[in-house]
């Protein structure tokens, strides 16, 4: 479920990629730093990282395609314990990067799942198929278990997550392919999407919110008049 979550979100990268003609990069990475500058500035260190990042968009290239590469690839993951350990350095690497950059904090409430991956020695493309194989068995002759239920949950996450069902039908919450960022964006461009909210909740500010500010001019569930 996990490995299809963040590759479903990779997915969405390229699907917007695709569809804005625009590609995913440095300059996407330097528009979403520059808005958490202003809805969660974090402290000292975030101001100094941001204000240089933001400044540098070429240099954030490597770190948006890695990004990209660490998601969409997540599922190799679970292949052997060595692309565990790979992965895991990566994803705790990756959400370190997002709580200075963008104020958001996976790293207390979302990092520890990395242990599934980086202590399980006996990871392997056979044991994989072995487990969804067990689960299909016993699904199939209506077993009363947990495990039927792991399995189903699991199953509905990752269809969820690889049709990138959120984009085109909308939130079918508690699965999500986790479409956020999915926006290739340019600061300078004309023909990009370039929008900010203020508000005046001063703990919207504050560094470690896991989700951004929802509200803006094109979202159908806060409408914002024009006036406004």
């Amino acid at each position: 479920q996990i490995a299809a979550m963040y590759c479903g979100s990779g997915l969405c990268k390229l699907g917007g990629a695709f569809h804005f003609r625009r590609i995913w990069s440095g300059t996407t990475l330097q528009a979403y730093t520059f808005d958490s500058m202003w809805s969660r500035p974090g402290g000292e260190v975030t101001w100094a990282l941001q204000a240089f990042a933001v400044q540098s968009p070429r240099l954030l290239i490597p770190a948006a395609i890695s990004a990209l590469f660490f998601e969409v690839a997540f599922p190799f993951a679970v292949t052997s314990y060595g692309a565990g350990l790979f992965f895991t350095f990566m994803g705790l690497s990756f959400h370190t990067g997002i709580y200075f950059l963008q104020g958001f904090d996976f790293l207390s409430q979302w990092c520890p799942v990395y242990f599934l991956f980086a202590l399980h020695k006996d990871a392997s493309i056979r044991s994989l198929m072995m487990t969804m194989e067990d689960g299909f068995n016993a699904t199939l002759n209506f077993e009363a278990s947990g495990f039927v239920l792991a399995y189903l949950y699991t199953m509905i996450s990752m269809m969820v997550s690889l049709v990138m069902l959120d984009v085109w039908y909308g939130e079918v919450l508690p699965w999500s392919c986790c479409p956020m960022f999915l926006v290739p964006r340019n600061l300078f461009s004309q023909d990009m999407p370039r929008w900010w909210t203020m508000t005046g909740r001063p703990d919207q500010r504050n560094a470690g919110y896991m989700d951004p500010l929802m509200y803006s001019p094109v979202s159908t569930k806060h409408y914002m008049p024009e006036e406004d």
